[in-house]
């Protein structure tokens, strides 16, 4: 009995893993920075605000980065992961405008679109980060 407990709880742990987490605006701020991208401003936009992109997000993040400042990108997070698939479907249709750097997170609850003037190596840092999340 006690080895079956023990197995139910492993597996139990198992099925738990950070992308079960939801993804917060501070938790995303903070992996960005800690990934030192030459981030030099964080602007926290109103969701309510963006109403030229498409979709239901809870927190619109704007950053400024060294490279290209006064540009960098932008992080959108969503509940639901189909919520952020509308969204990225929208940068993915705006491909010419938009530039290269569109991704999701591998959970589905983050979109970030980049500046086109990013440099690759940046970008790879950044989806680094949305792999974690």
């Amino acid at each position: 009995m006690k080895r079956a407990l023990s197995i139910l709880t492993l597996a139990a742990l198992a099925g738990c893993s950070s992308s079960d987490e939801p993804v917060t605006q501070a938790g995303l701020v903070e992996a960005l920075q800690d990934a030192d991208l030459g981030i030099t401003e964080v602007i926290e936009e109103d969701p309510n605000d963006s109403s030229m992109v498409p979709g239901e997000y809870q927190h619109h993040v704007t950053i400024v980065l060294e490279e290209v400042a006064p540009k960098g990108g932008q992080f959108f997070i969503c509940n639901d992961p189909a919520e952020c698939s509308e969204v990225k479907g929208y940068f993915d249709g705006l491909a010419s405008l938009a530039g290269p750097h569109r991704y999701a997170s591998e959970s589905g609850h983050v979109v970030a679109q980049l500046n086109r003037d990013v440099s690759q190596d940046t970008a790879d840092q950044v989806v680094a980060v949305l792999e974690e999340m």
